[in-house]
């Protein structure tokens, strides 16, 4: 699709793009204005086609909306139940999902990967990394996102219930000895998937679909496949250049699973944060596990002990940021001075953030199907959220 044809579809469906603000639940509050603003300037700069985002207030019904448009070509707008990819927030899916498991008796969180995997190589200094290890992102496995793959992994590699292997594979498997740093990793939540798996003689999705989905009560979350036929689904776009409005379809490159294969809407993932954090899908107790603040080996919070992969400049927090932790599948920080959990998603199409905010009791959810289109809503969000000017 050239350029000049992209432009004249956005113009003919400009009218469903200033229309489908429609709103679900009761009307909004001064909270829900302001993230209405966020996400409407997002579509109108071109930072994505299309923006679904969400907020609930502990105890009340949530407000949910829709802006821009789901399907450039069908002229289809968001709505508050429009479907899309949340790629690695998937990973609080799978680490709920272990921590089930383990409260069920079927597995221990200390538990060697060798145990499930035999066989599963041992690190340069003779270490295997634990359950834990991998939930956190502590246990030095190599991302396959950053290469390393074998060459004969095929498109469908993820989805080979012995994928572990391909990741015992990696070269090089290991960038730092388990527990002595915190380096975040795709290849952890392969084989945290294949461990469900292993365990419960399900395959991922059967599992998570009637053990932990189920249990939250969400019914428009999946784990997404090509051929499935989903009704309100977001088609996921890039920008051409990285220029503004420039929309192209992404290219099917093979879905991810455990690590970041959910599609979901708003209203299903601030259902979520209510089943989780409600304790409905693990024990308080497992809820309070999955939230800690992680420590490397000797004792360091892993915010503060960050592998930089070789090439790459080591990050640096943006200093409205005072602490940035990890826990079991979710971001354990403080933000603007409040405790915030979370996690962010990005797939190539897609790009989703869930906020939880235990102390404002508030849930925020972004969804939007272009690449890092939640972006640039990201700190105006979380400034509206608790409250900085």
């Amino acid at each position: 699709m050239t350029k000049t044809r992209r432009e004249a579809m956005l113009l003919a469906v400009s009218a469903a793009v200033c229309a489908s603000g429609a709103a679900a639940g009761p009307a909004e509050d001064d909270l829900a204005s302001r993230l209405r603003l966020i996400a409407a300037k997002s579509v109108a700069d071109g930072q994505t086609a299309g923006f679904a985002l969400g907020v609930r207030r502990f105890g009340s019904p949530p407000t949910i909306f829709g802006l821009g448009v789901a399907d450039i070509e069908a002229a289809t707008p968001v709505v508050p139940d429009t479907v899309f990819r949340i790629a690695s927030c998937t990973k609080q899916f799978t680490a709920a999902a272990v921590v089930l498991l383990s409260e069920r008796g079927a597995l221990a969180l200390d538990a060697p990967v060798d145990r499930f995997f035999p066989g599963f190589p041992a690190s340069p200094g003779g270490r295997i990394p634990s359950v834990e290890h991998l939930l956190t992102h502590t246990a030095g496995i190599h991302d396959y996102v950053l290469g390393g793959l074998p060459a004969d992994a095929g498109r469908d590699w993820r989805h080979d219930p012995e994928r572990w292997r391909l990741m015992a594979r990696l070269a090089p498997l290991y960038d730092f000895e388990p527990g002595a740093l915190w380096g975040y990793s795709n290849s952890n939540y392969v084989l945290l998937g294949a461990i469900i798996e292993r365990v419960s003689g399900r395959s991922y999705g059967d599992f998570l679909a009637t053990n932990v989905l189920a249990r939250a009560g969400l019914t428009a979350t999946a784990l997404d496949a090509y051929a499935d036929a989903v009704p309100r689904r977001a088609i996921g776009y890039s920008l051409d250049g990285g220029a503004p409005k420039a929309f192209r379809k992404v290219a099917d490159g093979g879905l991810p699973v455990a690590e970041g294969g959910l599609r979901s809407t708003v209203g299903d993932m601030l259902a979520w944060n209510q089943a989780l954090f409600g304790g409905k899908v693990v024990s308080p107790a497992g809820v309070k596990r999955m939230t800690q603040a992680a420590r490397t080996t000797d004792g360091a919070p892993v915010g503060s002990a960050h592998f930089t992969p070789k090439g790459m400049t080591p990050g640096k927090p943006p200093a409205f940021v005072q602490q940035a932790d990890y826990g079991y599948g979710l971001e354990v920080a403080r933000i603007f001075d409040t405790p915030v959990i979370w996690h962010s998603g990005g797939l190539p199409g897609f790009n989703s953030i869930v906020l939880h905010f235990p102390e404002k009791q508030v849930d925020v959810v972004l969804l939007t199907n272009t690449d890092n289109g939640a972006v640039g809503a990201f700190e105006p969000t979380l400034r509206a959220a608790t409250g900085t000017a």
